[in-house]
């Protein structure tokens, strides 16, 4: 193997084991928590979307899939990026679970929006990539939201703030990115998949 293709490998090794690191991680938190169900769904689902969205970049990049159209290097820029975001989203949202949810319920501050904000751009980018149809209909949705006065007749309503759509899509747990539909993926289909894949393990 020449120099090049050795140094070409090594960043390729480093996504690898990251990637096992993460999987392993998101297999015994998952498994620890159909154990003791500390916590609950809303918890499991503040902790584990993050880490779901790591493992999407780290496969998108073991598959040369994050952004084929540009270079290498570019790609992995994204991915630290993306990936030092989602870290800093699941701590703040695991440190911050209690006071989000009772102190500062309903009354968040400008630092939970920032978070919770950055959490729902990077599932809207998830879904550009993977689920373009679905991606436009967001957009066009949230911006429906925030301008429905302009559109006359039956579909008229008075718009919501920009701050209420971004609560609305991150740190209020009934409706964001955090809700009951990761809540559901992550315990209900998340079980069935976790002895699935122990079955296909063992053959």
């Amino acid at each position: 193997m020449s120099t090049s293709e050795a140094s070409a490998s090594r960043p390729r090794l480093i996504v690898d084991v990251l990637y096992y690191i993460t999987a392993i991680f998101f297999f015994v938190y998952l498994f620890a928590y159909f154990w003791t169900s500390e916590g609950g769904p809303t918890f499991l689902a503040m902790t584990l979307v993050p880490v779901t969205y790591i493992l999407f970049v780290l496969l998108a990049l073991r598959e040369d899939d994050l952004y084929p159209s540009l270079p290498a290097v570019v790609n992995y820029i994204f991915a630290a990026v993306y990936i030092a975001v989602a870290l800093f989203v699941a701590g703040y949202m695991h440190t911050e679970y209690y006071d989000l949810g009772t102190v500062r319920a309903g009354d968040w501050n400008s630092t939970d929006m920032a978070v919770g904000g950055l959490m729902t751009l990077l599932v809207l980018e998830y879904s550009r990539k993977r689920h373009m149809p679905l991606f436009v209909l967001n957009i066009a949705l949230i911006i429906y939201a925030v301008y429905g006065y302009v559109i006359p007749g039956m579909f008229y309503h008075s718009g919501l703030s920009w701050g209420r759509v971004v609560t609305a899509m991150s740190v209020e747990t009934a409706t964001g990115v955090f809700s009951n539909l990761p809540q559901i993926a992550l315990t209900v289909i998340g079980a069935f998949l976790l002895v699935l894949s122990v079955l296909s393990g063992f053959g």
